[in-house]
């Protein structure tokens, strides 16, 4: 089939999609005027892609992440359609949609066996091989109705495939998304239930012991959680931002020389690459440099061995190039001494600096309150400081949390019970986990934070606080 009958066909339904939700008088008026307006719009530009196609084509060259960025806004508007509208769905949209999709991956699977030699390495997803409808049937299911929010449908799916029928990595997928669905929408009980029956199926799964260990810390069992990080965490290709997570989850709950080891991992990599330059190391896939050196410090103190990371500063200084570890040094000779006289004088000349070029002011105000608050020798005055912070929208829109917890401390510190935990409810609505150690260094967190990690680890925390389960 050609791709111009497809994508005419594709018109054709989303036509009597359109007549169908004007008609459809069970559907709610504001939800069928915005569908209305929503398939307008798809049906035009899925008109407008012929002609696009066509031109194309005259010069025989279509490279195929050209085609794919013009097939991406139609399916990107119907899944809003669909989002929109999955309370109110029935039959015939379902139907529709299921017609849509199999004509959409006909599109795909067609540009993809013309154009295959044009397929750039940076589009890896592209390939024919991705378009094997015999490759994993439960993935398949999984594509019609987890990109569509549709999750009540694919659980009703899901619960109708017999196990002892599929392949492993079907199997896999199976238990994987059973677990997805009852995580985020679902009960965390049965979540957790599912991976461990899951674990135990496929105990090499490092997918299944990393959401489990996440879930069960979740619900505040991290004494069993820590078993199925150990067997992550000993594995040599562990992905740098996992390991990151199991760091600020190790820092939540005291696991201070294991954080230890994991951080010191992360800096073996950096001395293999031979360069820190923040650009470099973003480059291929880590974090900068100073972000793990923010990291070290933090379990450095808490278990009482700066040594540990001026050592470090040291030895990157020799074996690593093009890294200004001027600013670092300030930063952190202030958060391990606790003076921040010098780091204060830094700060206004900063200032003076960034109002020159016009560049937000947000980060270094709230940071410069926050010492001068823990300076004020009164209530008022430290709230005073923080209350004279204008945070815009240029800004980190996490420094009105910090703000909250700098108001939380002050609070705590003249005895203003009352006051300290409102201040500590609206931090922990909007931080969940707490500061990761990264913030903790920049801003000097670490001895508030120790009483609310306290309350933390007591803490009945629903599926949707904190680090959701992704698929």
């Amino acid at each position: 089939m050609e791709l111009e009958e497809i994508v005419r066909k594709k018109i054709g339904i989303f036509k009597k999609i359109f007549e169908y939700v004007k008609a459809n008088v069970k559907l709610n008026p504001e939800d069928n005027d915005i569908a209305f307006e929503k398939l307008n719009f798809i049906e035009e530009n899925l008109t407008q892609l012929i002609k696009n196609f066509q031109i194309f084509n005259e010069g025989n060259k279509m490279y195929i992440h050209t085609c794919m960025n013009n097939y991406e806004w139609p399916r990107l508007a119907y899944i809003a359609f669909v989002k929109h509208l999955k309370h109110s769905w029935d039959d015939n949209l379902e139907n529709w949609r299921l017609e849509i999709y199999k004509l959409e991956s006909a599109s795909r699977r067609i540009l993809v066996d013309v154009h295959n030699k044009a397929i750039a390495e940076e589009y890896p997803e592209e390939r024919r091989e991705h378009y094997n409808e015999d490759q994993n049937k439960i993935q398949n299911i999984i594509n019609l109705y987890y990109p569509y929010e549709l999750f009540d449908l694919l659980k009703a799916k899901l619960s109708e495939i017999k196990e002892d029928d599929l392949k492993p990595n079907e199997l896999e997928s199976l238990l994987d998304m059973k677990g997805v669905l009852e995580a985020r929408f679902g009960d965390i009980n049965r979540a957790i239930k599912i991976y461990k029956d899951a674990c135990e199926k496929i105990p090499n799964s490092s997918a299944f012991n990393y959401k489990l260990a996440l879930l069960l810390e979740k619900n505040g069992e991290m004494d069993t959680a820590f078993n199925y990080f150990s067997k992550l965490t000993s594995e040599e290709d562990l992905n740098v931002y996992t390991t990151l997570t199991i760091v600020r989850l190790y820092y939540l709950w005291g696991y201070y020389t294991e954080g230890l080891e994991l951080i010191q991992s992360i800096l073996k990599d950096y001395y293999e690459m031979g360069i820190i330059d923040d650009h470099f190391v973003s480059m291929r896939g880590y974090p900068f440099y100073g972000e793990i050196l923010a990291n070290l410090a933090v379990f450095a103190k808490l278990t009482k061995n700066p040594n540990l990371v001026f050592e470090e500063i040291e030895k990157a200084k020799k074996d690593l190039k093009d890294y200004p570890f001027g600013r670092l040094e300030d930063e952190l000779s202030a958060f391990m001494s606790g003076d921040w006289t010098e780091r204060t004088n830094q700060l206004k000349t900063e200032l003076k600096q960034l109002k020159e070029y016009k560049s937000p002011l947000g980060y270094n105000l709230v940071l410069l309150e926050l010492i001068r608050a823990r300076q004020a020798t009164s209530y008022d005055e430290a709230i005073q400081n923080f209350n004279s912070v204008k945070i815009t929208e240029y800004d980190f829109p996490w420094l009105k949390d910090i703000v909250n917890l700098g108001k939380a401390e002050a609070a705590n510190r003249f005895n203003k019970i009352e006051d300290e935990q409102k201040y500590q409810k609206e931090f922990f609505e909007k931080q969940p986990l707490l500061f990761e150690p990264n913030h903790v260094f920049r801003f000097g967190l670490i001895e508030y934070q120790e009483k609310l990690k306290k309350i933390y680890q007591t803490m009945k925390r629903d599926s949707q606080t904190g680090i959701t389960i992704e698929y």
